[in-house]
């Protein structure tokens, strides 16, 4: 059987491992990236689930921490991986920041 169709990404995720966290009405929930773009990441974590994130602050090195507003896009059965789009909302200046530490530490 044939894998699912997947239109391409508009921006590549890079492998990388930064401390994240996502925040929700009630808590924040340690996590680690496991990839990142300028539009969204992958994150692992125990027991994440679709209504988990609200923001996710992403621990950019020397650039600090970045807080963006994102949406789940799915998550997996077991629940230890979690992918997020950012939101339309977040501003230009958090993806400025995200394409910089990219173009800075990856290349």
């Amino acid at each position: 059987m044939s894998e699912p169709y997947e239109p391409p990404r508009a921006a590549p995720r890079v492998e990388i491992r930064l401390p994240a966290r996502l925040h929700t009405d009630h808590s924040v929930v340690d996590v680690e990236t496991v990839n990142l773009s300028v539009d969204g990441l992958l994150v692992r974590g125990d027991n994440l689930d679709a209504s988990t994130p609200h923001d996710i602050e992403i621990d950019l090195h020397d650039m600090g921490w970045q807080r963006i507003p994102a949406h789940v896009v799915r998550t997996s059965d077991g629940g230890d991986h979690l992918a997020a789009k950012f939101a339309d909302a977040a501003s230009s200046g958090k993806r400025e920041a995200i394409q910089a530490f990219l173009k800075r530490y990856v290349g």
